[in-house]
This record gives C-alpha cells, structure tokens and sequence, in this order.
C-alpha cells in the first residue's frame, strides 16, 4: 500500500512538472528593464524567450516570473514564450509602440513669437492579452526612457523705441529625455501613458518638465546685454484614437488665422511589432443592423437578426435575453453568417440582444445591447409573399421553387433560413423579374424564405411532391 500511494504521489509530481505552463498577463517595468509575467508556471524553472532570445530570469514563482529585458533590438519585443522541460506556453505578444507628435504655434504682427514642441513617445504593452480577457478598465503605465521631448521658444519684441528692444530664445537643439521620477534631475520630464480599451485611445501626460533655459539679449541705447535664464514648460497632455490596425493616422490641423496668427497640431504613430491578423480581429466588435433598437410589434417566428461583418472574424455568437444585463440568457447561438432568424418568440415581450466576434483566439468585445419587442397575436407581419409583390410556386415544393416578381420589382436575393434561424439556401437574382430557386438538397421541413432583405414567407419542403 505504502508502495502504491508514492507510485501515485510520484506520478502527481512528475504531471506537475511537466503541465503546460500559461501566459495571462504581462507588465514591462521600463525604469527597472525587467518583464513581469503573470500566470500559471509551476514550481520546476523553466526558461523565457521573447522573440527567440532567452531572457536573464531573476524570478521564479507561481504566479510571477521576473526577468530582464533590453530596451532595442532583437529580444525587445515580440512573442513570450515560457518553456518548463517539453511544454511550451501560447506564445503573447509583447508589442513595442513608436508615436510621435509634433505642435507649432505662431504669431506675427507687432511682435514675432514661434513656439513649438515635439514628443517621441516609446512603450511597450501587452496588448494580446488585454484583448483576450476583454480587458474594460484603463491601464496606466511608464513609457521607455527612450521617448523625448524637445522645446523651441522665441520671442522677438519689435520696438516702439529705437532706444530698446528686446527678445528671447530657447536652444534650438536642446531635447530632454525621460526622467525616474523618484529621483531628483536637473533636466528631463516625466511621463504616464493611459490605454482605454473601451475607446481604444492613448493619453499621454507629460508633467515636471525641467533643464530648459532661455537665451535673453536686450539692448538700452547702444548698450547689448545677454542674459540666460530658466525657461518654464508647463505640463501638458494629448490624446490619440487607434485606427482598426492599432496605429495612429498622420494628421496636420491648423487653427487660428493665417499667416498672422495660428497653431499648427500634427501626429503620427506605429507599432515596431504589428500585432497578428487574428489579434486584431477580436479588438473589434460588431455593429448592429437590424432589428432596430426599440423596434414594436415583430413577428415571433420570422424576426431576423443582422449585423456587420468584421475583418480576421470566423463566426459570431449571438445572445438573446429578456433583461439588458443578460442576467438569464434564452438563445445562444454561434452562426458563420451575419443573420440569425428567431422562431418560436413569446408574444408581447421585449427582447434584448448582443452579438460578439470569435475566431481561433477567442471573442471579441460585446455590440452594444438593442432591444425589440413582438406582436399580441403570433402571426403578427406573416403574410403570404404575394401580397407583397411576389409569388413563390409550387409551395409545398419538392424540387424547385419559382419565385417570379407580380409588381414589376426584380429579384435581387432569395435566402432560405431553417427555424433555427440558420441561413441554409442563398442565391442572387441578379436583377432578374424571375429566380428558380433548387430547394432538393434541403431536408422536409418548414422554413423561411427571405427576399431582397425585405420580404419573407413560409415555405415548406415536401420531397414526396413530384
């Protein structure tokens, strides 16, 4: 017996040892030039790779690795991979972000004054996994110190006297670069970076900006004076929207009134690492169509469902709930198409729905939560398909289907949906007045067939019908 139970204990060890280990999460600690890892890893050490180098590991623990990492170059950025013995965890990607901005502000009339700033802004995040986890809340961090700031001041008083006059400049050439707060610098800044996964926005806030100096020349009479001075930089912000390919679009906005007076805003961003086609697939989410939102009186069994298609997406699953919060789900489907045909509703109940992206990595962020609501009686919006300007025959049908138009309209598209609300038929009209539609490879049954997104009629599949 004693045998059996450290065969058994030996056997748990060794499984342990050997599990897969996991990736949840990652935080680069720039000041420190140190990887957190955050998941599940054991406790037999591994190794960690990024982007195929192996990393220095000061760290070992369930849940935390630590281990160092270079500010450039290969290693910097790029997938994570932990590897205990065989196993190797999925890799994430560790993206590094380049963005740079730039403003101009000018006045001229009875005084020339230029003022101008530009920021390269450097950091690196793990947005793999914020996407997984379908992060909401914001996530502050610190930037490489890597990322710049350079300032350019100059004021030119025109005199009223001759006798006087006076102006001021900044070095052209003077940048500062990115300061431990902790620490006390007679020059650099300071920086945090906030990401939004809800907006998809960055904001930048840069703050305790020193080591600025003006250059002061004045004159009394025919006496030149010199002088060198602090220069004050204020603290200041700027906010950014991530395009669909997580970079920031070139921009240029002017302001003011030109030549006279204006400011001049520009930025432009990009990713050293762009982030997979699939990442970006389920960093967006869907946008609804139809039924509208707040929609009355739908039918119970041919109430259809639409919504956009979205890039790098392989299917969508599809809620409905009798509550916004969704606290008891009715339906939840999972559909390739970007419709979903409801039977079987109640009559006179609101109803709520959401849709989200899947794909090989897992889902995307929810739509937002439409709401309709069906009719009193359970035919409410059934009529026959004649009434509105078409005629389906023969209809039960074992074969094929006639579909011609009785009101000079064309047949665009015809979709057959079985009750499941599965989209089982399709095909073009093509603009054409008539459409023979193949029904044989459907199975007998009841369905619902679609005309031009707008017409639908019961159609019953009878194979016995010759």
């Amino acid at each position: 017996m004693r045998l059996l139970c450290l065969i058994i204990l030996s056997l748990f060890v060794i499984s342990q040892a050997v599990a897969q280990p996991r990736v949840d999460s990652m935080v680069v600690d720039e000041l420190g030039k140190q990887l957190l890892i955050f998941g599940t890893f054991g406790t037999t050490k591994g190794t960690v790779t990024c982007d195929g180098v192996t990393l220095k590991t000061s760290e070992w623990s369930n849940p935390r690795l630590v281990v160092s990492i270079s500010d450039t170059g290969t290693g910097s950025a790029g997938p994570v991979v932990v590897t205990i013995g065989s196993q190797k965890s999925e890799p994430e990607f560790l993206t590094k972000w380049t963005l740079v901005t730039g403003a101009r502000s000018q006045r001229s009339g009875s005084r020339d004054e230029i003022s101008e700033n530009a920021t390269t802004l450097v950091f690196r995040f793990d947005l793999q996994s914020s996407l997984k986890r379908n992060a909401s809340s914001p996530v502050t961090f610190v930037p490489s110190q890597q990322s710049s700031l350079y300032e350019y001041y100059s004021f030119d008083q025109i005199p009223y006297d001759p006798n006087w006059g006076y102006d001021v400049s900044t070095d052209m050439d003077q940048r500062s670069y990115l300061q431990d707060s902790s620490q006390q610098y007679s020059s650099g800044f300071s920086a945090l970076v906030t990401y939004n996964p809800q907006t998809r926005s960055l904001t930048a806030n840069y703050y305790d900006i020193k080591g600025y100096y003006k250059q002061v020349s004045y004159r009394v009479g025919s006496d030149f004076k010199n002088a060198t001075l602090p220069f004050h930089v204020a603290d200041f912000n700027r906010s950014y929207t991530l395009n669909s390919r997580f970079s920031i679009d070139s921009s240029s906005v002017t302001t003011g009134n030109p030549p006279y007076y204006f400011t001049n805003y520009g930025s432009f961003g990009h990713l050293d690492f762009l982030p997979p086609s699939w990442l970006v697939g389920i960093s967006n989410r869907p946008m609804l169509l139809e039924a509208s939102d707040g929609s009355a009186n739908l039918p119970t069994s041919e109430t259809v469902l639409k919504w956009h298609a979205l890039p790098f997406i392989d299917s969508f699953r599809v809620q409905l709930s009798g509550d916004s919060a969704f606290s008891a789900v009715f339906q939840d489907t999972l559909v390739t198409d970007t419709t979903l045909l409801l039977a079987h509703l109640q009559t006179n109940t609101t109803y709520y729905w959401r849709v989200a992206g899947v794909n090989s990595e897992g889902q995307s962020r929810w739509s937002d939560v439409w709401h309709f609501t069906t009719g009193t009686n359970a035919d409410v919006a059934l009529t026959t398909s004649t009434n509105k300007g078409f005629s389906v025959v023969p209809n039960p049908a074992g074969a094929m289907v006639t579909i011609s138009s009785t009101a000079g309209s064309s047949i665009e598209s015809a979709r057959v949906y079985d009750l499941l609300g599965r989209d089982v038929l399709h095909s073009r009209g093509g603009s054409t007045a008539e459409l023979r539609l193949d029904v044989s490879s459907l199975s007998d049954g009841v369905y619902v067939l679609d005309l031009n997104n707008s017409v639908r009629t019961l159609l019953r599949v009878d194979h016995s019908i010759r």
